[in-house]
């Protein structure tokens, strides 16, 4: 790279000194391309974004819309996802109305990808599949690659693990066909957290040891800072926080060489921090970083029940328009704990209700043989129990002792039947055969309406999407029973 920047600076000077517009642009937009190859973002954005207002204002419509997806990767890769947002939507339109089904793909992936950072799942959802349509069309193997695992997060994030898990696999086959081995260290590492999301722990972490070793063996410091970061949470999660710590601050320091963002694993250590005792710090970075579920867990810690209901309802604002399953469960369930401790019983139930149900709609969506470890796995704070807990101890405080037996029984017996998942697969067909039956036909029609209620997510109709989920909530409802 020095002897890259040495001569594009060369160029650059000669090209101004010449006073040649084009010849600038052009060497402007080399530059950039090489500075954030190096990880230097932030000049990479500055040299695209000169490029872009030459090729622009000369009507060199070709050159604006390379210069945009480089302005948009880099301003990308710095977190800037709204930016990014813009100019992949700008670009993209360039390349529709120059018929450039190379770059339109191209824009389609980045563009699905910042809608996913952004937090946008539904956009993110539809611009993935679409570019993943787009590069099948075009028989791009390594672009088909990508779609596939960026597919795989964002379903993941929507706890869609068993459609997620097929996508990461199909990812990780093609990037070793291909021979694409940073790819592959990315897809491995998206998979293992996705193990880690319902469970299995031990999977989930050699698919990331995979990874890290991938990373070290290509010299993608990028890639190894977030295998760190991922060992970290993973670590946090099985409450072994001397590891966690020690992979979290490597994860930073990295990342602080790169120059990408560290917000997910500042949070993180945050969280290491707060389970540790040591609310103070904790709270001075989940305010930096504007992280409200890490604000309502100080101050529901701290017995501060009202002030902690509010941050969790700040946040589920968020999580609710995404459909992050996982930010919602947290929301809800912390919630939950804030009202039962400001004795609101009536809205406690409602909240872990709605984290009941989101765990067992996620459960639901797992083959049996993956449910084996599912109650046990911690989203961030809490346990997957510990919304059945809340909704027992409130229920309890409110008088209704069979309820809370009901709830009780129900766990113990979800429970029960994972355990034998994980000896046998197909533990259903002891059942009697008419309730066998029943089972099946139920759990069909609650794949229908899970059908419907994706189909609708894409679509925008969020009336139609409320209808169908209580018709859903219905239906898991009479399963229980």
């Amino acid at each position: 790279y020095p002897a890259a920047i040495r001569y594009g600076e060369e160029a650059l000077a000669i090209s101004r000194e010449a006073d040649s517009r084009q010849d600038i642009a052009e060497s402007l937009t080399n530059l950039g391309a090489v500075y954030r190859n190096q990880g230097d973002y932030k000049k990479a954005v500055a040299y695209a974004e000169e490029a872009y207002g030459i090729f622009k204002k000369d009507g060199n419509m070709g050159g604006v819309g390379f210069t945009l997806t480089n302005l948009a990767v880099a301003q990308h890769d710095l977190g800037r996802f709204d930016r990014a947002v813009r100019a992949y939507e700008e670009a993209l339109a360039i390349t529709r109305k120059a018929g450039d089904r190379v770059n339109h793909s191209n824009n389609l992936g980045n563009l699905g990808w910042a809608y996913y950072e952004q937090g946008d799942h539904r956009k993110a959802l539809k611009r993935s599949e679409e570019a993943l349509k787009a590069k099948q069309g075009l028989g791009d193997r390594q672009g088909t690659a990508n779609g596939h695992s960026n597919l795989g997060n964002i379903l993941s994030s929507l706890g869609d693990y068993r459609k997620a898990l097929a996508h990461f696999q199909e990812a990780i086959r093609i990037f070793r066909a291909v021979g694409d081995k940073k790819g592959e260290g990315i897809a491995l590492s998206s998979l293992g957290l996705a193990h880690v999301s319902f469970g299995d722990t031990s999977r989930g972490i050699s698919y990331c040891d995979q990874a890290m070793a991938i990373d070290r063996e290509i010299g993608d410091r990028q890639g190894l800072g977030t295998d760190e970061e991922i060992l970290g949470s993973i670590q946090s999660g099985l409450e072994d926080y001397p590891k966690a710590v020690e992979h979290l601050e490597a994860a930073l320091r990295i990342q602080r060489e790169v120059g990408v963002p560290t917000k997910t694993a500042e949070r993180a250590l945050a969280d290491v921090l707060l389970a540790t005792g040591k609310p103070e710090p904790a709270e001075e970075v989940y305010r930096r970083l504007q992280d409200q579920a890490g604000l309502g867990s100080v101050r529901l810690k701290a017995g501060r029940f009202e002030e902690a209901a509010e941050s969790f309802r700040q946040d589920l604002k968020d999580a609710d328009a995404s459909k992050d399953v996982d930010a919602m469960f947290i929301d809800q369930c912390g919630l939950g704990l804030a009202l039962l401790g400001m004795n609101d019983l009536s809205s406690a139930r409602e909240a872990f209700e709605k984290a009941v149900a989101l765990v067992e709609d996620q459960r639901a969506g797992l083959a049996p043989e993956d449910r084996a470890r599912f109650f046990s796995a911690k989203i961030r704070f809490f346990r997957r129990t510990e919304a059945y807990e809340g909704l027992i101890r409130t229920l309890a405080a409110a008088g209704q002792p069979e309820e809370a037996f009901y709830y009780s029984e129900s766990v113990k017996a979800r429970a029960l039947a994972d355990a034998i998942a994980r000896g046998a697969a197909n533990y259903s067909q002891v059942l009697p055969a008419s309730l066998r039956e029943d089972e099946e036909e139920l759990e069909t029609r609650i794949r229908g309406l899970r059908k419907d209620l994706e189909k609708l997510y894409r679509g925008g109709d969020l009336e139609g999407y409320a209808d169908r989920e209580r018709e859903l909530t219905r239906a898991k409802k009479e399963r229980y029973r």
